[in-house]
């Protein structure tokens, strides 16, 4: 077996795989998961799996870069400089605060979470420019994202989790 698919096979034959965020943002966390403070991220997670015992840890990306946007006002605006349909999308993944944070929480999940399957959860890249283009230019925004956006998008996207292949995610 490949190494690092190694924690995979100590896995149940069905494995315990669930989202559990927004349930145990509600829970443990008074409806706020704490994205923006590292150690208090991976307190709630710890919390979390310790309540619920998922046999695969998960850091939902789309569910961060919402959050992240909320308490950084400014990268909406910037994503809403242009008008084109794969500028919120790149301008999303090309702001190097929100690389280094995520990128804190996903290496902190891998040092605290060392014996399970540390995984980013990301949208398709159809549903990842239309949520960036209603995160940039509104809620109720319509944006018409065919193949071609698509697979531009996974060219950005590939390069944005191309910082995350030094961490030991699975």
């Amino acid at each position: 077996m490949i190494p690092m698919f190694d924690k995979f096979a100590s896995l149940p034959s069905v494995p315990f795989w669930i989202d559990h965020h927004a349930y145990a943002g509600r829970l443990l966390a008074n409806g706020q998961v704490p994205w923006t403070d590292i150690a208090a991220y991976l307190s709630w997670q710890r919390s979390a799996a310790a309540l619920l015992r998922p046999d695969i840890i998960t850091l939902p990306v789309a569910a961060f870069c919402s959050a992240w946007a909320a308490v950084h006002p400014d990268l909406p605006v910037r994503m809403a400089a242009k008008s084109r349909l794969m500028f919120a999308l790149k301008t999303l993944l090309e702001d190097n605060a929100l690389r280094q944070h995520l990128l804190g929480l996903a290496s902190g999940l891998r040092a605290t979470f060392s014996d399970k399957p540390v995984i980013l959860a990301l949208p398709s890249p159809r549903n990842w420019v239309g949520m960036a283009y209603r995160m940039a230019h509104g809620a109720i925004a319509v944006c018409d994202v065919g193949l071609d956006e698509a697979d531009s998008a996974a060219v950005y996207i590939a390069d944005f989790l191309g910082g995350f292949g030094d961490i030991g995610l699975d």
